[in-house]
């Protein structure tokens, strides 16, 4: 994995103003999700959990790219 990323890592971003606007924070959940999806099997729970969260990512990205 060349640039490892997790929600730890990126609460702390949030919490101390690391991004600017909301594609940087789209950026960085997109690679947490591309890195899991790339990393386990499809049959396993985190592969699953990943696309899961993906999708939701994008829905809310989606809804709040719309209001803003």
């Amino acid at each position: 994995m060349k640039k490892p990323i997790d929600l730890t890592m990126i609460q702390t971003r949030v919490d101390n103003g690391g991004y600017h606007n909301i594609d940087q924070l789209l950026d960085d959940l997109t690679l947490m999700t591309d890195n899991a999806v790339s990393f386990f099997s499809p049959e396993s729970e985190q592969y699953q959990h990943a696309l899961i969260l993906h999708r939701a990512v994008m829905k809310k990205y989606t809804y709040l790219k719309g209001v803003c």
